[in-house]
């Protein structure tokens, strides 16, 4: 009879070691308390054993012991990563953030659609594209209205500057246009960059910049 009372007790001692080892609980003050009165109900456990019983008694109680700080120490650890990944998370996202906000800036309109006429280009900064545009010219109106309709969409580095295709004859020869609705990009000291044609939107404009 006191041999199956001891075996059930190994047996309950033997499923709190397994429950603390998987739930991973931080053992309390209540549970150090708890933990001190199991102590001590194994000690009077072992002294109503045989002595060859005793050791293994023992053994199995630092066994326990032992999964209960391989169990608080992994604990331990997976907090740490845990914490660490988050800060590091909330790091980079505060960055990439950051990053986003600076380029939206350095993008926001609204740049500038003017008359050539009405600037010279050494007063420019940033992206220069002229647009050689004629009255009678449908495409060129095209694009003149959707410019018009997007201004606040032009990006805040680039200057689109209408030349009168009929009469910006120097112009026309200078950059060797030979028909309407010709875009020619152009740093502020009239240097040529790309020259291309068509296109009727401000989008097209903007994708072809270099």
């Amino acid at each position: 009879m006191k041999n199956l009372v001891i075996l059930i007790i190994l047996i309950g001692l033997g499923y709190f070691a397994y429950n603390a080892f998987n739930n991973s609980e931080t053992i309390t003050e209540s549970g150090s308390r708890e933990q001190i009165a199991q102590e001590d109900g194994l000690e009077d456990i072992r002294d109503d054993l045989p002595q060859s019983q005793q050791g293994a008694l023992v053994d199995l109680n630092a066994q326990i012991q032992a999964n209960i700080d391989s169990a608080r120490e992994a604990v331990s650890n997976a907090q740490v990563s845990i914490n660490t990944a988050i800060e590091e998370g909330i790091t980079d996202l505060a960055e990439t953030n950051v990053e986003t906000e600076v380029d939206a800036e350095a993008n926001a309109g609204p740049g500038d659609f003017v008359k050539y006429e009405d600037i010279t280009l050494a007063s420019l900064e940033g992206d220069i594209v002229l647009d050689f545009y004629a009255s009678w010219c449908p495409s060129c109106r095209r694009l003149e209205n959707d410019i018009n309709d997007s201004l606040s969409d032009i990006p805040s580095n680039l200057t689109i500057v209408q030349v009168d295709y009929d009469t910006e004859t120097a112009l026309k020869n200078k950059y060797a246009v030979t028909k309407q609705h010709t875009m020619v990009q152009v740093d502020n000291q009239g240097n040529l960059i790309k020259k291309w044609s068509g296109g009727s939107t401000l989008e097209s404009i903007v994708d072809e910049v270099k």
